[in-house]
């Protein structure tokens, strides 16, 4: 039985550390954005759609509150970002070269990765948030938007990280 659990984790060793780390990172990112939404005392209750989301968060009654929080989910995913890279790098895919051409390559890669991510992050909460998903969960404002983009994000994130970041080369594997 034990030997059996142990080939079962050497087996799907790295997506349970994907998954940990993950764990971490979107902790990471959940407390930094709950700290901005109080921290800018974010107030949804009043949102009301006022047209397209990239006119609500620049404009309107609502655009002030929008703005903050898009101030904050951006603020939370820069620090999932760091988080993600060197959990990522070290252990879950464990690349361990710090050659500044390869630690440059992975860095400008997983940035560009998560920055196409973080688009679908940026603007998907607040526009579930304008489509009426701006309810409080754990005492945060549109905390339930954030929850369900970021469902999203991780699986994207992971086939962008596994298939064209940190590969294997046919010679390490």
């Amino acid at each position: 039985m034990i030997d059996k659990i142990k080939e079962l984790l050497n087996k799907y060793r790295e997506i349970i550390l994907y998954i940990i780390f993950g764990v971490i990172t979107t902790f990471a990112n959940w407390l930094t954005y709950a700290v901005m939404v109080r921290l800018f005392k974010v107030d949804l209750s009043t949102v009301k759609v006022e047209g397209n989301i990239v006119y609500a968060v620049f404009h309107g009654s609502s655009g002030k509150n929008i703005t903050l929080l898009f101030i904050a989910n951006l603020i939370a995913w820069a620090v999932g970002v760091v988080v993600a890279f060197v959990s990522n790098k070290l252990w879950v895919f464990e690349s361990k070269s710090w050659k500044p051409k390869t630690v440059m390559k992975e860095a400008s890669g997983f940035t560009a990765a998560r920055l196409a991510t973080g688009v679908l992050e940026w603007f998907g909460i607040p526009a579930l948030i304008l489509a009426g998903m701006n309810q409080s969960f754990l005492g945060i404002e549109g905390f339930p938007a954030k929850i369900l983009v970021s469902v999203v994000v991780v699986i994207a994130n992971y086939v962008f990280s596994k298939f064209l970041i940190f590969r294997k080369k046919k010679q390490d594997k």
